[in-house]
């Protein structure tokens, strides 16, 4: 039984190794698709005010020795950080300038770095009970396309126990090339589906509690998966995956 299943994963394996020699090569990205240009003005903004939280923070909680103005600008500080557009990357935040939010006009103008577990308010792990969904950045080209970057678990680090059992479960149910299948988490649907190599996780929410004006309540997720051990190792290896740091 256990050779008849390890022979069937090899046959899966190898069937999508085979479309992997059409993969989007991402050495050939530089570093103009990430958008340093909007990060620095916010980020610097950005420290600035958290230096002068800090401070009343302290005036205020701490030493309790704080005046009604120090409260009401401790208010406001905190206000205009919720105003800074941020999204997380792992242990980094790339600030996005408020201007260019995502639509249908501007979205191949520029690109941008998503981390999928903190973008999301969908909890992945629901559907797939005790399976651990992998945490994915990935990068919008200008093309507006969405490229995986890396893959770790929701504890920052590769389980490969978990990561296996995702990629069974991914490729058993959804590996029919071309077919999608729509599911519903809560209010929201989402689906999976190959396209060439990549396997697509779409996330679609038709109420405004989920939704993401940047994405017009809708993203995709790549991830590039030529190569099953690297992928369930958490391997980086040229040509397959980018590490931002």
């Amino acid at each position: 039984m256990k050779r008849t299943f390890t022979l069937l994963l090899l046959l899966i394996t190898l069937g999508y190794q085979t479309n992997a020699q059409n993969s989007i090569n991402l050495e050939e990205i530089n570093n103009a698709f990430v958008p340093k240009d909007y990060i620095k003005p916010s980020e610097d903004q950005k420290n600035i005010l958290n230096k002068e939280l800090n401070i009343l923070f302290d005036k205020i909680f701490t030493k309790k020795n704080a005046s009604k103005q120090d409260t009401l600008k401790y208010k406001k500080i905190e206000f205009e950080l919720s105003k800074i557009n941020t999204f997380k990357i792992d242990s980094l935040y790339h600030v996005i300038d408020e201007e260019k939010v995502w639509n249908d006009d501007n979205k191949k103008k520029w690109a941008v770095s998503y981390n999928m577990m903190s973008y999301s308010s969908v909890d992945s792990t629901a559907y797939f009970k005790d399976i651990y969904f992998p945490k994915v950045s990935f990068l919008e080209n200008l093309n507006g396309e969405f490229i995986a970057l890396s893959a770790l678990t929701n504890y920052n680090k590769p389980v490969p126990k978990n990561l296996e059992k995702l990629y069974r479960q991914l490729t058993m149910k959804y590996g029919q090339p071309n077919k999608k299948k729509i599911r519903t988490l809560g209010r929201n649907k989402y689906s999976f589906e190959w396209v060439s190599d990549l396997l697509v996780y779409n996330l679609i929410s038709d109420t405004d509690e989920y939704s993401f004006s940047e994405t017009n309540y809708n993203f995709r997720l790549y991830i590039i998966n030529k190569d099953y051990n690297d992928f369930v190792r958490g391997r980086n290896r040229v040509g397959d995956w980018v590490d931002l740091k």
